[in-house]
């Protein structure tokens, strides 16, 4: 049986649930920040400039959240839950597809893209990985920034020179502070979506008609 439509089905089910679940997020927080700035301007009506700022300071912690925590902590989540998606997928993709192959496919190592990018390659030769524009961003920049995100509190200070010009080029760096973080925005989630929504597609086409060049080919022949 050809599991590649099924895959391609559930790959488009997924993203959709994930670009909403970012825009239904991205609404709310727009919404509250919409409210605490009226709820704001209403308390600091007919004040001077120096009470008004008074009230302002009292504030601060909610203006903190609502403007910067809240944004932060839920863009983080849902990149985090892109690429866990992106990569668990493709795993399953090459799992499944070493029984067509017949070749092996070590799931058990400590990096998984490695490991999928080693199957790939074994299957369609090294330049799939090489020279298509999408691995590097999804199968590097993206892991590099979920782990720190995930461990270093979206702190650069292990990320390579390349992952920080990808996050300047994107407007997704915060540099106020002494050291580097990451601060994503809504636009990059959804980039990153169709990203890796894109880039398992292209696994799946070749899958579904490798080229006659191709090792995987030459072995089903």
């Amino acid at each position: 049986m050809n599991s590649v439509p099924l895959y391609r089905q559930a790959i488009w089910k997924r993203s959709e649930q994930l670009r909403g679940y970012a825009s239904t997020i991205n609404t709310a927080l727009l919404a509250e920040s919409k409210r605490f700035s009226n709820e704001l301007g209403m308390l600091t009506e007919g004040f001077d400039d120096y009470t008004a700022q008074d009230v302002r300071e009292l504030f601060e912690d909610e203006d903190w959240n609502v403007s910067e925590y809240f944004p932060t902590l839920f863009r983080n989540s849902t990149f985090c839950n892109v690429y866990l998606w992106f990569e668990t997928t493709l795993v399953s993709i090459c799992k499944h597809d070493r029984i067509r192959s017949g070749r092996r496919f070590n799931g058990r190592e400590h990096s998984k893209m490695l490991a999928c990018q080693r199957y790939l390659n074994a299957c369609f030769g090294s330049e799939f990985s090489d020279q298509h524009p999408d691995w590097e961003v999804a199968g590097d920049y993206y892991k590099t920034i979920r782990n720190c995100i995930t461990h270093s509190d979206a702190l650069l200070t292990m990320a390579a020179p390349s992952v920080n010009q990808f996050l300047i080029r994107k407007g997704c760096m915060d540099t106020s502070g002494k050291v580097k973080r990451i601060k994503l925005t809504h636009e990059f989630c959804l980039e990153s979506l169709e990203t890796v929504q894109r880039l398992l597609n292209s696994v799946l086409d070749k899958i579904d008609s490798p080229s006659e060049s191709s090792p995987i080919a030459a072995f089903r022949a």
